[in-house]
């Protein structure tokens, strides 16, 4: 019995390196793609390369995958890929993503995605009156007391 139970244990760490070596191979292989080959990810069928993609666009703030983040916003279907797509635009920060937000915000009807354009929009900084109207506008429809507590927070910073 104990032959076997140490059998079993060599097996177990064999498998456990193997499996480490096979992460450890994955991770350099993502870390060493383009940032035109993650903007090419945004238009995969799987969701979950999306969303590395959006993720990696955003943290490294490639302002190139804007057009490709605007268009995975309008993705009815999908909301992980909504959130992670507005997630990245807020990371890049760049102001021509603030309309796409603004747009989506008035018609998401996903409470965390909602609140996650709020945050990009909070990080990105919306400065002229119609974008605080479009804040105000979504506020008053706002269901979710967290959220409408946030925009009031933000529509009181922007009036001044």
């Amino acid at each position: 019995m104990k032959k076997v139970l140490i059998a079993l244990s060599i097996l177990f760490a064999m498998s456990a390196f193997l499996f480490a070596q096979d992460v450890k191979q994955d991770a350099k292989k993502e870390s060493s793609k383009s940032a035109k080959e993650y903007i090419a990810d945004l238009n995969s069928n799987d969701e979950n390369i999306i969303i590395r993609a959006a993720d990696w666009l955003g943290q490294e703030k490639e302002s190139d995958a804007l057009p490709g983040l605007k268009k995975l916003l309008k993705d009815d279907s999908r909301a992980k890929v909504r959130l992670h797509s507005a997630m990245a635009m807020g990371y890049i920060g760049d102001k021509s993503a603030v309309d796409s937000l603004n747009d989506r915000l008035l018609i998401e009807p996903e409470a965390d995605v909602r609140y996650t354009i709020i945050l990009s929009l909070t990080r990105i900084g919306i400065s002229e009156e119609k974008h605080v109207e479009v804040l105000k506008k979504a506020r008053d429809a706002e269901t979710d007391i967290i959220i409408r507590d946030y925009m009031d927070k933000m529509v009181a910073k922007y009036k001044k």
